[in-house]
């Protein structure tokens, strides 16, 4: 919007009345969870929804900026360019800015912002990182606190072994080491759960154990392929956790003491609270993910950023998800099954080598033809 306002794109008109980027979703009158009027209003109701920033390089069909890049840099610590990452740094002994806990004791914080227009903490102060969606859950900003002490301890460390080196040297050399870091964690931890040894081994893609590689090509385009982005990699919502575990030293959970996670969107007042921090990573780190399947927590399914003081003022992850992929135009489900090899089907039968029969059922019973079907 302008001056950098967020869209509010909730009103069912709000395309003709807010803004032409308005793209609301429609709440159907049997929705299981959302009622199809405003409780307040009597109007329809509809699930916000903004359309992505369109950015062309040639004529041709609409594309899309992705804000990220695509570079696995970790710049999710650093920032997207040089602006954001000034912004984040001391500019003294290489390191980033920190903030102290409240009580002023124990370890460094991220720095925090009282200007965020997404942060729902009732102190006004969200974390600040290099990527803007740092303060979207407690788990996800404790990851961020650990990449952050992280460059700061081997900023330190680097400044004892070479005392001569100025902050800029530092700050650059500790980048580097943290980016190699992060890349060894997608390439020998995340990728191999995800696509199996066969597929790593397949696109030469395993972590050598010594020599180096001659194998990049600074002629092939690095950006994600819209298909990743808006539908792909969105594989991981149905991973997530309806509650984070709290666990204490000994690795015992704290009963009773569960993070519910649509109560901590935009709200990390929690993480000042003493030993917490630690408590959500033993957490996070030693209970299971959710099955990967065709399901979803309600936890984003109904109440995604939701306001407690407005009713179903929740939004619908799996619907942003769906919309957004046609807001980027993206071909449906059996257009990529001739392009990965496989037979393409002319009925809904003809997904059942590699869908079970009941999703198909399913399927069956949300869309009038399998060309509809959204990848």
């Amino acid at each position: 919007g302008v001056h950098n306002i967020i869209l509010d794109c909730r009103a069912c008109d709000s395309s003709q009345t807010v803004h032409p980027e308005c793209w609301p979703i429609p709440v159907p009158r049997n929705d299981p969870y959302f009622p199809a009027l405003n409780i307040s209003s009597g109007r329809p109701h509809c699930i916000a929804f903004t359309r992505s920033l369109p950015g062309q390089q040639r004529l041709g069909p609409r594309e899309q900026l992705n804000q990220n890049t695509a570079f696995l840099d970790a710049s999710q610590i650093y920032g997207q360019n040089i602006c954001a990452a000034d912004k984040l740094r001391q500019f003294q002994g290489g390191k980033l800015n920190i903030t102290l806990p409240a009580h002023g004791r124990g370890k460094n914080l991220m720095p925090t912002t009282k200007t965020s227009e997404e942060c729902k903490a009732e102190s006004g102060h969200c974390f600040v990182a290099g990527d803007n969606r740092a303060s979207e859950q407690p788990a996800l900003a404790a990851m961020h606190t650990i990449f952050l002490r992280e460059h700061n301890r081997i900023a330190d460390e680097l400044a004892r072994l070479n005392p001569h080196w100025e902050d800029e040297r530092l700050f650059q050399e500790g980048r580097r080491i943290m980016g190699a870091m992060h890349q060894h964690i997608v390439y020998n931890e995340f990728l191999p759960r995800i696509i199996g040894l066969n597929a790593m081994n397949l696109y030469d893609l395993r972590v050598r154990t010594e020599g180096y590689s001659t194998d990049y090509d600074p002629t092939c385009n690095p950006s994600i392929f819209n298909e990743f982005a808006t539908a792909a990699f969105r594989f991981g919502h149905s991973l997530v956790k309806p509650n984070f575990k709290r666990m204490d030293s000994e690795f015992s959970e704290v009963k009773g003491r569960d993070l519910k996670l649509s109560d901590m969107f935009f709200n990390t007042d929690k993480l000042y609270e003493p030993g917490m921090m630690d408590d959500l990573v033993r957490g996070v780190s030693t209970t299971s993910m959710e099955t990967l399947d065709q399901f979803i927590s309600d936890e984003v399914t109904n109440h995604l950023f939701e306001d407690k003081n407005v009713p179903y003022s929740g939004m619908d992850l799996a619907a942003l998800n769906i919309q957004r992929a046609r807001d980027h135009g993206i071909p449906g489900y059996n257009h990529y099954r001739a392009i990965c090899n496989l037979t393409r089907a002319e009925r809904f039968e003809g997904l059942k080598r590699e869908i079970a029969p009941p999703v198909i059922e399913r399927l069956r019973r949300t869309y009038s033809h399998v060309d509809d079907i959204d990848l």
